[in-house]
C-alpha cells in the first residue's frame, strides 16, 4: 500500500461492527500506521484532535490533524 492524498468511504454498519472497527483503528494508531483499502496513513507521535457532536443533525465527528514536516496540515475525519 502507499500513502494517498485523499480517502473517503461511507457505509452503514451496526453499533457492534462500528465498535470493532474503532478497536482495530486504535490498534493501528498505536502501531503508528493505519491501513485503508487502497492506501495507508503514517501517524506521527503527536497529533491534534477535535471531537465534535451535533445533536440537531445526529453527527459525531472525530478529526485528527498534524503537520507533515512543515508541509500543509493533514486531516483525517471520521463521521458517524
Amino acid at each position: 500500500m502507499h500513502e494517498s492524498d485523499e480517502y473517503e468511504e461511507e457505509f452503514t454498519t451496526t453499533r457492534d461492527e462500528l465498535a470493532a472497527l474503532l478497536a482495530d483503528l486504535a490498534t493501528e494508531v498505536r502501531a503508528g500506521r493505519v491501513e485503508l483499502k487502497h492506501s495507508a496513513i503514517t501517524i506521527p507521535d503527536e497529533v491534534d484532535v477535535e471531537l465534535e457532536y451535533e445533536a440537531d443533525d445526529g453527527e459525531f465527528e472525530l478529526e485528527v490533524t498534524w503537520d507533515e514536516e512543515g508541509a500543509k496540515t493533514k486531516e483525517r475525519t471520521m463521521r458517524g
